[in-house]
């Protein structure tokens, strides 16, 4: 009886679901014939280390996580990140087990003759293509949202090494964005809130790297693009994964 009413209530959910809607209203293509084991969402969260990890867990600011460690038998693991530490070094271990992809964020590459900075697309798409021949792409056959590279992903949005007009205005749906600013309307109203927030700390440290006497242009650049990529960037990735899993 318990588990008719638990079949029953999945259902509803599902029927009333977002993400199952936007699914359906963009005719984006479902999933069929899948084998019946558990998928693989990855999650990184840019310079957080383990240490403060676990700080944050016995401190109860990570109630879901721990709630994974101690009833679900999840278990905590090391990844090496390399010297000096970087985003697209560990990203490139860990999508094709290429340690030391790069030598740091910036650096001159000597087979180009020319300085590499990882947030360029040409520079991340070179990185990732050497890559390729290396090792099996970690995210081949799914998704890839806000990364470095793509990891041999299917589909890719607001990556580095692929971004484009294409990661805002899908071909087949140009009113894609409208739709899911629609269907949510929460997201989109938090979304506002956040951004008033961000832009306010942005400023403030963007003040504070005048006073301590950092390069004006650099300064003002970087508040708009930080705002876009921790907030606005954030919820479309969000947005989109849900409709993923979904």
């Amino acid at each position: 009886m318990l588990n008719a009413v638990e079949t029953l209530l999945r259902r509803v959910r599902r029927a009333l679901s977002r993400s199952e809607w936007l699914v359906r209203l963009l005719g984006l293509e479902k999933s069929h014939g899948t084998v019946p084991k558990p998928g693989l969402v990855l999650i990184q969260i840019d310079g957080l280390s383990r240490h403060q990890l676990e700080k944050a867990i016995k401190r109860g600011r990570l109630p879901f996580l721990r709630h994974l460690l101690e009833k679900h038998q999840y278990r905590l693991h090391s990844l090496y990140s390399g010297m000096p530490s970087s985003t697209p070094g560990v990203l490139g271990e860990l999508f094709y087990g290429v340690r030391c992809a790069v030598p740091a964020f910036s650096f001159f590459d000597r087979a180009t003759r020319s300085v590499f900075r990882m947030f360029e697309p040409q520079a991340a798409k070179e990185i990732e293509e050497r890559m390729r021949d290396k090792g099996v792409p970690l995210l081949a056959e799914g998704s890839a949202y806000g990364g470095i590279y793509t990891g041999g992903a299917q589909e890719s949005h607001f990556c580095v090494a692929s971004i484009g007009l294409s990661d805002l205005f899908h071909r087949k749906h140009p009113l894609r964005l409208l739709l899911l600013f629609l269907l949510n309307v929460y997201s989109l109203i938090r979304t506002g809130i956040l951004f008033v927030i961000e832009f306010s700390l942005a400023l403030i440290d963007c003040m504070r790297g005048l006073i301590a006497g950092q390069d004006l242009w650099k300064e003002i650049k970087f508040v708009p693009s930080r705002v876009g990529v921790c907030i606005l960037m954030r919820e479309l990735a969000t947005i989109g994964i849900k409709m993923d899993v979904a």
